[in-house]
């Protein structure tokens, strides 16, 4: 998995300054203008629970109406850690990704943090010390990736395959039921020459978080499951080329991800092939496929929330899950 820093404020609109410390609008003048005292006012953008609800959103409503961001980077400076937290995520162009990248990054901003992508876990450590982050989320990551963090308060992974729960807490995805159903959807239908698709360098993850599911309920009914010997088929090319030999080679193929699927639908019906009825091709994410196809649909939003839920736990030092699953639906138009 490779890291790297995005800007962030390009991606997502967030103003730039709670990041680089621009602060026009002083606390000093906002506690005046909410009648509270510049402690309490600094106590509510540091979220003490001292704070009575109705001060605290005293101050808030005028902060907003006048545009006062706190300043995250000396606020680090003057206390041990800074409202910052490291995001490290692949495949930021991937539309489930990009997505909940956006998700993790308004949830935190919620709460008064800031988050700063980063692709590469030398970023990662990097923002984690220089910028005095005070929590880390990692999407993804393989356990080395884990222990190469260097984060003294607060790490969530977000993972859908062997979530490394002595190391951090997690949130993941139990694809096995939505998997099921699909399955016993495939053979209701009569589908039985079943292909995956998947290329090589991502087959391990989604074979432990979704295929493994597959080749439980598939081989149980007896259904044949096609496919090479690395296990699927590496490309959409390699998968036309299959059927436009042998239309009746395969009757499914399930993808990794929508964006596989629309890849593939597309290579069908360039070789005259129905993917919806002929062959049909199955998706997942719920991102990006076309209307009537089938897929697998993961709330991304809800991971985000639910990531974000476990970090603040922990940068609060409160008690919290190990883990946290979300689970998906299966999708049949």
């Amino acid at each position: 998995m490779m890291f790297d820093i995005l800007n962030i404020d390009a991606i997502f609109s967030i103003d730039i300054n709670l990041y680089l410390g621009a602060d026009p609008m002083t606390l000093a003048k906002v506690a005046k203008e909410a009648g509270v005292s510049i402690t309490t006012a600094s106590k509510v953008f540091n979220n003490d629970p001292t704070v009575r609800s109705y001060l605290r959103e005293r101050v808030m409503e005028v902060a907003e109406a006048m545009n006062y961001r706190p300043n995250a980077l000396a606020r680090g400076l003057r206390t041990r850690y800074a409202n910052l937290v490291s995001v490290g995520i692949q495949e930021i162009d991937n539309p489930f990704f990009g997505r909940m990248t956006q998700g993790i990054s308004s949830g935190l901003l919620a709460e008064n943090f800031g988050a700063i992508i980063c692709n590469n876990i030398d970023r990662v450590n990097e923002i984690n010390q220089t910028a005095k982050a005070a929590g880390t989320i990692l999407v993804s990551p393989s356990e080395g990736h884990i222990r190469e963090v260097v984060q003294e308060r607060a790490l969530v992974t977000i993972t859908a395959s062997k979530p490394q729960l002595k190391l951090a807490p997690n949130v993941g995805i139990a694809f096995d039921k939505a998997y099921t159903l699909m399955c016993e959807e495939l053979i209701r239908q009569g589908r039985t020459r079943v292909g995956y698709y998947c290329p090589s360098a991502s087959w391990p993850v989604n074979y432990n978080s979704k295929y493994k599911h597959v080749d439980r309920a598939l081989k149980s009914a007896e259904v044949k499951i096609i496919n090479p010997s690395q296990g699927s088929y590496e490309t959409t090319k390699d998968i036309a080329a299959l059927l436009s030999r042998d239309r009746n080679a395969l009757d499914a193929v399930i993808c990794m991800n929508d964006v596989g699927a629309n890849e593939l639908a597309h290579k069908l019906w360039d070789i005259g092939i129905n993917p919806r009825r002929d062959v049909l091709v199955v998706g997942c994410d719920g991102t990006v496929l076309d209307d009537g196809f089938w897929t697998i649909k993961v709330d991304i939003d809800e991971i985000a929330a639910k990531a974000v839920e476990l970090l603040l736990a922990g940068i609060k030092g409160e008690t919290s899950p190990r883990q946290i699953e979300v689970v998906p639906a299966f999708v049949c138009p």
